[in-house]
């Protein structure tokens, strides 16, 4: 009796929907490519096609009852952690060292936690005035105080990095605030949703958190210090070995940051971060990124737009009540930025006006942000899609002019380290 695959439990057609994602996800970069626009990141042109799915596709392929199905909703989750992760692993920490004294430069350190401050400062009050759409007024501001100070690193540090900016001071002043604002941000969520239970009703887990710690630190020390010539010969014969652990530590870090109430995106950030630390080979860092960007991520960005699609499709976006809401939490999430303003001291006023809208690019926690179930679903859905926007519009203007980084001064090269 021969039994065929087609004949066993296994449906094929469940893997439809990832052959779709992944269809578009490898066709967006050549059409963007054969067309030559490069100021739009990939990104944004995959959430706004996840939005057209959603919004006028049959959703049974990805949405079942309103909501992801099991495959899908699994596969966003992975994704995000994977995103988290890149984003941990690309952290510039030498931006956060402190410069010394003796040195005629801008202190970059303090300067950006000041304007970090001023940032949140300035949200905290605007925060109060959407407080008509929210079901809960202290988390609410709490969430939305995070939401508008927040940077999104994992676009901001790669065009910087793109655009050999990476040594000015402009691009180390933006590498510094981006990357604090986005771990800051990313904590502060992971407390609020301790406070809350929010991920688990009477969380009696948070003694897992310490587990975290244990087994961050370990894998610090480990990676670091403790390369034993023996383990090397045993993972050496053992093809992708790191790859394989670094992935099974990714994974068990969420689980565990989940199982104790917490943000499952802290544990995949700080995976990211100590993997940087412990100065993995660069073999290993090329191989994880070629599998997070090339496979999760993209599906997940396209996910995002399918889920902002089916609450808030692109007939509702663009009626006025609801893209006049829009507007005006973009308007937000740059005006929150305009500390920034405080550049000119060095630095001409296209570049800090590029600067105060580049900085304003958000997204991961908004999207993060929904979970808390405090806002009206028209405001998150409108908070999401102005986020999108800012992805559109910053890197645009970031890379509107040839001049930018230039000081004051019409005859300086582009700036290194500007005097006081």
């Amino acid at each position: 009796m021969y039994v065929y695959l087609s004949h066993t439990h296994f449906d094929l057609k469940i893997l439809l929907p990832i052959m779709i994602l992944l269809f578009i996800a490898a066709v967006i970069p050549v059409i963007l490519s054969s067309l030559k626009i490069k100021m739009i990141p990939v990104l944004v042109v995959e959430i706004i096609c996840g939005i057209v799915i959603g919004s006028f596709s049959s959703k049974e392929l990805f949405v079942i009852d309103g909501s992801l199905s099991p495959i899908m909703e699994g596969i966003y989750i992975i994704g995000m952690g994977v995103l988290l992760f890149l984003s941990g692993l690309d952290t510039d920490f030498s931006v956060l060292k402190k410069i010394q004294k003796n040195e005629n430069k801008i202190h970059i350190n303090a300067l950006t936690n000041i304007l970090l401050i001023c940032v949140i400062l300035l949200s905290f009050g605007i925060s109060f005035l959407f407080m008509k759409y929210m079901n809960n007024k202290t988390i609410g501001i709490i969430l939305l105080t995070i939401i508008f100070s927040s940077t999104f690193a994992s676009i901001v540090i790669p065009l910087i990095h793109e655009d050999n900016l990476h040594h000015t001071t402009i691009g180390k002043i933006i590498s510094a605030y981006s990357s604090k604002s986005e771990l800051l941000s990313i904590i502060a969520l992971s407390i609020l949703m301790v406070v809350e239970g929010v991920l688990i009703e009477n969380s009696t887990y948070t003694w897992l958190l310490i587990a975290v710690i244990v087994i961050l630190v370990l894998v610090y020390i480990f990676d670091k210090y403790l390369k034993l010539e023996r383990f090397k010969k045993i993972s050496g014969g053992i093809v992708h070995f790191s790859v394989r652990f670094t992935v099974a530590i990714l994974l068990g870090l969420m689980i565990l940051c989940s199982m104790a109430g917490v943000e499952y995106i802290l544990g995949s950030f700080l995976a990211g971060m100590v993997i940087k630390l412990a100065k993995t080979s660069k073999e290993t860092i090329y191989k994880l990124e070629t599998i997070g960007y090339g496979i999760f991520v993209p599906m997940f960005y396209i996910l995002v737009g399918i889920k902002v699609g089916v609450n808030m499709t692109l007939v509702e976006i663009v009626k006025w009540e609801n893209l006049s809401l829009i507007m005006l939490l973009l308007f937000v999430l740059i005006l929150v930025k305009i500390p920034f303003m405080y550049l000119l001291k060095w630095f001409k006023l296209s570049t800090v006006v590029q600067t105060t809208i580049f900085i304003a690019c958000t997204l991961i926690v908004a999207i993060t942000a929904e979970e808390f179930g405090v806002f009206e679903e028209k405001f998150i859905n409108a908070l999401i899609v102005a986020s999108c926007f800012t992805c559109i519009i910053s890197p645009i203007v970031f890379d509107i002019t040839k001049n930018y980084g230039f000081g004051k001064n019409e005859n300086d090269t582009r700036i290194v380290n500007p005097n006081k």
